[in-house]
């Protein structure tokens, strides 16, 4: 029976600090015998969507990228059953402050009766470069080349996982209820990603944002 799969992504910076570090949560269904399988094939293919926009992140992250993987039908406090470490080529230009971000939206299949919010998720990639910014309209919005390349890797993310039997998928935690998880309850609480968008405005992640190191007086 199936099983919901929780990957977290961790980008640290180059300061090396625990506290710097960007996080990514993503989330897949796992339909094989060993649920080992899907955890690999799945960062297989989430590595494969990283290298795609690594340029796009700011040079003041590390080349490190490390993929931890959490089976929520396990009790908590989880450990993780699979573990994988690589390595991305980040920009090189001037990043954006930290706490700028890119959102990629996602969405399950639609169906009355259902509350969309609870069908839906988002990934906020950052921190930038400063190349992916365009200035041309007299605004600052997220360059169309940068939105069509993610937007492009996030379909191919849901070809490839769909084709091993391990799809990205949307996690409700409202429709499962309260933890601990029961097989029934990450069923009806998971769904296959189907569609999805990166539209031009810019988000903030002000948890990524550094803190101040001097003040000015007035």
């Amino acid at each position: 029976m199936a099983t919901t799969l929780r990957i977290q992504v961790s980008l640290p910076t180059a300061s090396g600090l625990p506290q710097d570090v960007c996080m990514n949560t993503w989330h897949c269904t796992s339909n094989a015998v060993d649920r080992l399988d899907d955890a690999s094939n799945f960062v297989d293919s989430l590595l494969e969507f990283y290298l795609v926009i690594d340029t796009f992140l700011s040079g003041r992250l590390s080349t490190d990228i490390a993929f931890d993987v959490y089976d929520l039908i396990d009790t908590p406090p989880r450990v993780p059953i699979y573990h994988f470490d690589s390595t991305l080529s980040v920009g090189t230009g001037d990043g954006l402050p930290n706490e700028c971000a890119i959102c990629l939206s996602y969405r399950g299949a639609l169906g009355s009766g259902l509350v969309p919010a609870r069908h839906r998720g988002r990934i906020f990639l950052g921190p930038l470069d400063g190349g992916v910014v365009d200035q041309g309209t007299g605004d600052t919005i997220v360059d169309v080349s940068v939105r069509n390349a993610i937007a492009t890797a996030a379909g191919a993310l849901v070809t490839t996982t769909t084709s091993t039997d391990c799809p990205w998928s949307v996690f409700s935690p409202t429709n499962a209820g309260p933890p601990p998880w029961s097989l029934g309850d990450l069923v009806v609480a998971t769904d296959p990603v189907v569609a999805g968008y990166v539209d031009d405005a810019f988000d903030t992640v002000r948890s990524r944002g550094g803190s101040a190191t001097s003040r000015s007086l007035f």
